[in-house]
């Protein structure tokens, strides 16, 4: 049996932006496997994906854990093996409402930050399906396969799987979304600001007069 062995804690970089670059161990009051997902919540609370995968067997297990906004430990929000998890992996919060892929099963969960009830929410029908996860702007999600074959899939805001994308890549390790603004909306600043240019001149003509 092949195991990854605890990894330690989540680490904080400071000065990022300017500076020196500072690391530092940011959670602490339980130890850490490997650490697939990370969602930072509104109120500063940071959900953790504490994921430990055996090679031998090709098998993840472990809990999504949560630490307050100073990084201490807090409590398991979902169990190994509760609720349908095996092996979480990529973490995404939508609201009040926190999203887990579950590798070993392809699909997500999705659990209530309120009452920390948890149900299913979308399944991609494939074994290591759903690695990383991305919202869209329509309440949507995009979940990538980490299998290997490329897979991105595309689920509406209930959970129903839209599409299958096959992206030509080999295993699927990010998604980032990026809201475009409608071309009609363009289109309408665009004559929104020359109609202000022509009124502008109209009414320079008539005070030169």
């Amino acid at each position: 049996m092949i195991t990854l062995p605890d990894t330690g804690p989540v680490v904080k970089l400071t000065g990022v932006t300017g500076g020196p670059v500072v690391p530092s161990d940011y959670t602490s009051g339980t130890t850490l496997a490997s650490s697939p997902g990370l969602a930072l919540a509104a109120d500063g609370s940071l959900y953790v994906s504490d994921q430990t995968y055996d090679f031998g067997t090709s098998t993840a297990t472990g809990s999504v854990k949560r630490f307050d906004a100073f990084g201490a430990y807090i409590e398991e929000v979902i169990a190994d093996g509760v609720d349908g998890l095996s092996g979480p992996t990529g973490l995404v919060i939508e609201g009040s409402t926190l999203y887990t892929a579950s590798i070993m099963t392809g699909t997500i969960l999705e659990t209530s930050l309120g009452s920390d009830t948890t149900q299913g929410f979308g399944d991609s029908g494939a074994p290591f399906g759903t690695g990383v996860l991305a919202t869209l702007a329509d309440g949507g999600f995009l979940a990538g396969s980490p299998a290997g074959d490329g897979a991105i899939y595309r689920f509406g805001s209930d959970g129903t799987l839209l599409e299958t994308f096959a992206s030509g890549l080999g295993q699927v390790g990010g998604i980032a979304t990026v809201t475009v603004p409608e071309p009609g909306t363009i289109a309408l600043a665009g004559l929104g600001l020359a109609a202000a240019a022509a009124i502008a001149r109209r009414l320079q003509r008539r005070g030169s007069r």
